[in-house]
């Protein structure tokens, strides 16, 4: 209990300081305006702005985290990561394959090839490995 609630603390400072600290000073003042909703200075719009990419990190830290948890739960596996099962290298070839062979050039097309690739990899795995 007293891991997560130093976990949260932590957490929470990191979040004060990377909606406090950036190229241009704020003061708490701007701060508690940012958060209340105004954006009429300079500090607070960068305040405002701060503020969501610091909520973005957050959701895509725990995204991540809870990735990791379900790929070492669904292997039974506590070193399973993508790099070990090979599904890094599965988005990679895809998108490479893309590229030489169909001519993909947007970015769009990239992700989705990737994230094709990935899946493709990961259940190629998961079936070999039950075997």
């Amino acid at each position: 209990m007293a891991w997560s609630l130093a976990l949260v603390a932590a957490l929470a400072a990191a979040v004060a300081a990377s909606i406090a600290i950036g190229s241009r000073e704020v003061s708490p003042a701007e701060i508690m305006a940012a958060l209340g909703g105004s954006t009429d200075g300079l500090g607070t719009a960068a305040v405002a702005k701060r503020v969501a990419r610091t909520v973005l990190a957050v959701l895509v830290g725990a995204s991540l985290g809870l990735a990791g948890g379900v790929m070492q739960g669904v292997t039974r596996n506590p070193l399973a990561d993508p790099g070990i099962l090979g599904v890094n290298m599965g988005a990679s070839l895809a998108v490479v394959t893309g590229i030489a062979w169909f001519g993909l050039w947007t970015y769009t097309a990239f992700i989705w090839t990737a994230i094709i690739g990935a899946a493709v990899t990961a259940v190629f795995v998961y079936v070999v490995g039950s075997l």
